[in-house]
């Protein structure tokens, strides 16, 4: 069985890096780390990952929650925020992108790992019997207007191409083939 792949979306390097190491230690895959919210949708959506640690504050133009709510709606993947803020606000919102779990910073790294097992826990809980995939919402009709997501749609699609475009034009990702 391979390990648990997780995306870390922190903006702090020395705060990610720190994290990485935890999870590694604890037997997880660092799949990626990205830095911002857009760059956690492109991630997410290249990667794939069984799980997304997530801060709010990121210093982009989509923070944490934002993030979140497409990542999760977008491509069903748990999202475990790990943040500094503990106001009522922020975790409402938290609430309404559908967290799997918060851990408020600074954290007890025992803590960290028990909200990751209980969010695996909790999806592997949501398959269908017989294995196959986790179930899937009907994003268009039950949580945004029809608009509202190809809306979204076109944005990460658009996202995504703009962001591989710029690693291919400052050579940190090779050209596609074809």
């Amino acid at each position: 069985m391979s390990a648990t792949r997780i995306l870390i979306v922190e903006d702090e390097a020395a705060v990610a890096d720190l994290i990485g190491r935890f999870l590694q230690r604890c037997g997880y895959e660092v799949a990626a780390v990205a830095a911002t919210g857009e760059e956690a949708l492109v991630q997410a959506a290249r990667l794939s990952p069984d799980l997304v640690l997530m801060d709010i504050t990121l210093g982009s133009a989509l923070d944490g929650v934002q993030a979140a709510k497409l990542i999760s709606r977008r491509f069903d993947i748990p999202v475990v925020f790990l943040t500094g803020l503990a106001d009522d606000e922020t975790v409402r919102r938290a609430q309404d992108a559908r967290a799997f779990g918060y851990v408020v910073k600074p954290f007890r790294q025992e803590d960290l790992k028990t909200s990751i097992d209980l969010a695996l826990a909790k999806r592997a809980q949501q398959a269908p019997e017989g294995g196959g995939e986790p179930l899937q919402l009907d994003i268009a009709n039950s949580v945004w207007g029809q608009s509202d997501y190809d809306f979204a749609s076109a944005y990460l699609d658009t996202l995504a191409l703009y962001y591989g475009a710029g690693l291919r034009l400052v050579g940190f990702a090779e050209e596609p083939e074809g």
